[in-house]
């Protein structure tokens, strides 16, 4: 929204204000200034702010929502010229026909619909400030009756539509055409007013004369309609259509413009009637025709009840003072007072009772105040963020960080440290039979199904990268997939995806490029799952899957539970997102990995002996029945804590056929963690091991 500094001083007593101060205030009470340009206009200087709201603040995006809230916050007065009163008002003038409906009929979109025949008029010249106001908001000025329409929309929000009377009698050859909403039929063409062609379908609201399509409703009017210079008789409405049944409409044509998008955001209901006002008394203002007045046709169509509800929430001043806290200000000034003072300079009416309030919300305020908590915001805001102490509250327990995540920050730790770039996409995406969920009630077609797999969208980042010139790179995803059981109920997992391959690389800085093949990429998929530290066994599986090639993929498992699969692309899919054949995929349970990881038993280390070790051979002659397990846990349970380990230097299966034994050299590391170990400190521990294997298994020591 962009607001003029003139319009500002033509409103308010503005001189006063230093125009730092006013930035700051609007960016501590929720507003955001994104520029602020100094402009000439129609050789008038001008300094215009480029101002964005929340979204919850439909009600300033025009001059008098945003002068109402300027007055709250700043406690400055209106100047004596725009405190005067509207000379008449036509909606109440006695000679006007106006007709309520009980029922919406062929209104059935909108919450209000009215609208005017208006004859008569000779207007020549729009008038210079509304020119320079024009421009300041970026619109440039056509000298006709469509910049009241702009002007109006700028200053009270509600969008007001023009057509060309006479051109609609001629396009309907109709004396007096029946102008109506409804849904345009399929595959209709509209042309707008720019001479752009706009295919409709049956969820375009469109405003029709007699079966003819004069405008798609709340944005565009037909190139038919127009209105020019030699205009003298209109049709204008002003209308409020069901959020839910417009957003689809405009959806469905995919068009914005700045009246569409104040209809997205909320065009305040009350505000219909004082726009139509501020209309009619412009033009009754900048009529040229001094000799006769316009003559006027006006008709409500449709008006709800709705209008005439009130609001009046609770607010307690003891919750105001546990929310907001202590502030930094002087302490014999009431907190009190300030609420009252800003509440009732912000339109709010307040009824005071004991140390409690009874608010009541005003009409601009009526779709964004719903609690309690909503004016204490209001009050924050009006007080100033920066006012109050920032406390943070005492913390008791530290916290810490699930072991869950622990493993998944370091599982992308490794991919990032292997050159993998990481990808975001969103889990619910455009429908596709073979990888997706269906959802039944969608919000569009773009959003219409949860993805089973994070492969098809790593395929479409690498194409849209291709086709801008880029090359191929390492890339990976951990994101949600959902899947159905037999039950036919779905349940959600983390996965880890990704792609490498299909260009020349390097293992060390000397060596020379080359291209990943089948093995080399098997081996570069090992380097992941050591990173990822589980055990895995690779296994043809029986699964078809369609990114995989048949022949060179195959499932890994952990635990007896298949954990994911590796493969080289399938040429077809190769072909589809246009990706060389050398592509290899990947994908990971990352759920089943971090719970098997989470299972497994922690790995506790000794200290390692600073001590030298003792070596000592045994020859055996062994009888073939006996296994070398045997052997290994008998010698250790004789050497006990001195014996380090052992080792197989030499076996001769073949040594003595008549007795049927096979000869075993093996070496026994002795060491000690307190001391340097003499020969003769172990020899007691060699004789103890010859004596057990040779009563236990019958196994001799070869001299």
């Amino acid at each position: 929204m962009y607001i003029s500094i003139n319009c500002l001083k033509a409103i308010l007593e503005f001189d006063k204000i230093n125009l730092i101060y006013f930035k700051e205030k609007l960016t501590l009470t929720g507003f955001e200034i994104e520029e602020i340009q100094k402009s000439k206009f129609l050789q008038k200087n001008d300094t215009i702010l480029n101002l964005v709201a929340t979204t919850n603040r439909p009600d300033i995006l025009n001059i008098a929502g945003f002068i109402n809230e300027i007055v709250g916050l700043l406690n400055i007065s209106l100047t004596k010229r725009s405190l005067k009163l509207p000379s008449f008002d036509f909606f109440n003038q006695k000679n006007n026909q106006i007709i309520n409906l009980t029922t919406k009929n062929n209104f059935f979109s909108t919450i209000a619909y009215i609208g005017t025949k208006i004859e008569n008029i000779n207007y020549q010249k729009t008038q210079p400030w509304i020119q320079r106001r024009l421009l300041a908001s970026n619109i440039i000025p056509k000298n006709n009756l469509m910049d009241l329409s702009y002007y109006v929309m700028l200053e009270w929000g509600q969008p007001i539509f023009i057509y060309d009377f006479d051109k609609i009698k001629k396009l309907t050859k109709n004396e007096n055409p029946k102008i109506t909403i409804k849904f345009s039929e399929p595959g209709e063409i509209f042309v707008d007013s720019d001479s752009k062609i706009h295919l409709l379908t049956n969820q375009t609201l469109v405003v029709v004369a007699d079966n003819f399509t004069i405008g798609i409703a709340g944005s565009l009017i037909s190139q038919h309609v127009l209105i020019d210079e030699n205009t003298k008789n209109f049709y204008m409405e002003a209308g409020i259509f069901d959020s839910n049944i417009f957003r689809n409409s405009q959806r469905s044509i995919g068009i914005r413009t700045e009246s569409s998008i104040l209809y997205e955001r909320g065009v305040n209901k009350f505000l219909i009637k004082p726009a139509y006002n501020r209309f009619l008394s412009l033009l009754f203002l900048f009529n040229n025709n001094n000799n006769t007045l316009p003559i006027i046709n006006f008709s409500i169509k449709y008006f709800e009840e709705v209008f005439r509800q009130t609001k009046i929430i609770h607010l307690s001043l003891k919750n105001v003072n546990q929310l907001l806290g202590i502030l930094q200000c002087e302490k014999n000034i009431s907190l009190k007072k300030n609420i009252f003072d800003f509440l009732n300079r912000s339109n709010f009416k307040v009824f005071e009772k004991e140390q409690n309030y009874n608010v009541l919300i005003p009409f601009n305020r009526f779709f964004d105040i719903s609690e309690e908590i909503d004016l204490i915001e209001e009050i924050a805001r009006f007080i100033g963020f920066n006012n109050f102490y920032s406390i943070l509250p005492k913390s008791y327990k530290l916290g810490k960080i699930k072991k869950y995540e622990i493993i998944k920050r370091n599982l992308r730790e490794s991919f990032l440290r292997l050159g993998f770039l990481e990808l975001f996409n969103y889990s619910i995406t455009q429908s596709d039979n073979f990888y997706c969920l269906k959802l039944l009630n969608p919000l569009s077609i773009e959003f219409s199904s949860l993805r089973t797999t994070l492969i098809p969208q790593l395929l479409e980042s690498l194409k849209t990268n291709l086709r801008q010139g880029n090359e191929i790179m390492p890339i990976f995803e951990i994101g949600h997939i959902f899947k159905l059981q037999e039950k036919s109920y779905g349940f959600e997992n983390e996965s880890l995806s990704g792609i490498f391959g299909g260009l020349n690389y390097k293992i060390s800085f000397f060596d020379k490029n080359f291209t990943f093949n089948w093995f080399q990429a098997k081996g570069f998929l090992e380097s992941i799952l050591l990173n990822l530290n589980v055990e895995y066994v690779f296994l043809k599986s029986n699964v078809e899957k369609k990114f995989y090639h048949p022949k060179n993929s195959f499932s890994i498992f952990s635990n007896n539970q298949e954990i994911g699969f590796f493969g080289k692309i399938h040429p077809k899919i190769a072909d589809i997102y246009d990706l060389p054949k050398l592509c290899f995929l990947f994908e990971f349970d990352l759920t089943k990995i971090v719970k098997i990881k989470m299972l497994k038993k922690a790995i506790f280390y000794r200290p390692y002996s600073l001590y030298p070790t003792l070596n000592i051979d045994l020859s055996l002659l062994i009888p073939k029945c006996v296994k070398f397990n045997l052997i290994n846990s008998l010698i250790k349970d004789c050497g006990k804590d001195l014996l380090g380990k052992i080792e197989i230097l030499d076996f001769y299966e073949k040594f003595d056929f008549l007795n049927n034994q096979y000869s075993l050299t093996i070496k026994l590391y002795f060491r000690s963690f307190t001391k340097t170990l003499l020969k003769n400190e172990i020899e007691s521990i060699v004789i103890e091991i010859e004596k057990q294997l040779n009563e236990k298994l019958n196994i001799k020591i070869r001299k």
